[in-house]
Parts: C-alpha cells; sequence; structure tokens
C-alpha cells in the first residue's frame, strides 16, 4: 500500500498498516523490559546482536493509530502488561506466533504515540518511511557496565562517535534528547478519519493477559 507503514509479524498471519508512516523519533532502548519483550516476541531466541547485547532494542516511535484491520486480523490480536497488572507498558502481540508487534507506555506515551521495533526481525517487520538517525541510548544502567561501554567503544570506530547514553531517563528529564523525545510523543497525527482506530482502542477490545514467561539470560 501506498505512503502507509506496517507492523507485521514473522509468519505473516498479522498485518497492520499506520496511516503515518513516518516515524516521530528513535532511540535505543536498554532497558529490561524492553529485552524481556523481545525474548518472549521471539520465543526466547532474539536476534543476535541483541542476545549478545551488542545493540540495545531500536525503538521508532510513531502514531498510535492503525488503519482499522479487518475481523480475521483482530481475531489474532492478543495485549498484555509484563509481569506487573499495573505495569505502564501495554503491549500488542500477534497470537498466530507470538510476535511482540508494539507498546505503548500509559504514563508517557498517551495519547498521540507508541514504540515499534525496528531490530527485532524476523520476528517482526517494522516498515516505515524517513526513519530518523538514532541520536542516544537509555536505560543503559540495566546493562552492565562493561557492555554499555563496548556498546560506546564500537560506535565510536565505526561513526566517529558513541552516542549519548542516559543510564536513568527518569532522573535527566532535563537533558535535551530526552526534552525532544518527549516533546515527540506529545505531537498529534497529522490527519484523522473513521478509518482509522488508535492504539486505546483496538487493544480494549482485547483480554488484558499479565505475562509471566521470564528468560533468565534476559536479566543478565
Amino acid at each position: 500500500m501506498v505512503n502507509l507503514g506496517s507492523i507485521e509479524c514473522g509468519c505473516g498471519g498479522v498485518k497492520l498498516y499506520l496511516p503515518n508512516p513516518r516515524p516521530k523519533f528513535r532511540c535505543g532502548c536498554c532497558c529490561s523490559d524492553c529485552l524481556q519483550r523481545a525474548y518472549i516476541g521471539a520465543n526466547g531466541h532474539p536476534p543476535k546482536a541483541v542476545l549478545e547485547r551488542r545493540e540495545p532494542i531500536d525503538l521508532i516511535y510513531v502514531d498510535s493509530f492503525f488503519l482499522l484491520p479487518d475481523k480475521d486480523t483482530r481475531a489474532r490480536l492478543g495485549v498484555f502488561r509484563l509481569n506487573d497488572p499495573n505495569g505502564a507498558n501495554i503491549t500488542l502481540r500477534a497470537e498466530c506466533c507470538g510476535a511482540v508487534l508494539c507498546t505503548e507506555n500509559q504514563a508517557v506515551h498517551v495519547p498521540h504515540s507508541m514504540a515499534a521495533f525496528n531490530n527485532l526481525e524476523p520476528t517482526v517487520v517494522s516498515d516505515f518511511f524517513d526513519v530518523p538517525e538514532m541520536p542516544f541510548h537509555i536505560f543503559t544502567a540495566d546493562w552492565p557496565e562493561n557492555f554499555a561501554k563496548r556498546l560506546a567503544d564500537r560506535e565510536a570506530d565505526e561513526l566517529g562517535m558513541a552516542r549519548e547514553q542516559i543510564s536513568n531517563p527518569l532522573s535527566e528529564l532535563d537533558n535535551p534528547n530526552m526534552v525532544n523525545l518527549i516533546r515527540a510523543f506529545q505531537v498529534p497525527p497529522p490527519s484523522m478519519s473513521a478509518d482509522f482506530i488508535s492504539f486505546k482502542d483496538l487493544r480494549e477490545e482485547l483480554p488484558l493477559e499479565v505475562v509471566h514467561d521470564y528468560f533468565e539470560d534476559s536479566r543478565l
């Protein structure tokens, strides 16, 4: 389809189209919950670079609206919170193969934004236009110190400079990169239509599960 973004599970049973194909922002996330979602979506086998902590989860932030999916697609969708029934993130996944498709943080993303995953192929494939550069990484405090240093050293070698690492974003909200990120969350979609459905309205049709899947490697 022309001028649409998409998120598709690895088995092809679910493909969601997004009316705005251009992401708002992008960053690397080292938080243990994003890593756990990668493990869950890949049944314990995320991409090798993620598995070995050679790269963080590549998050692209997009408008939290989809084109209305058909009945068969909706029947293959599920939503979950990770470990905590009151956790901030509500995550959409494909029940056909378990792929984690996107997540919406109820504290900071709503009502306009959600996060999709840009480096979890072949489990989930995100297709967007004009994907921005990744300016920094967040939650590097969740990684072992030597892994965070290894990431910085590799980026310095490959890119000529290491991306900024924000160890705990909640304590660094005045950091200019964090200011830009939060500002991006607050940008409304460029257009609306009766043919669109929000993440919130879509997931409210679905039973909410609390997932306690635990992959020990994801916590090292």
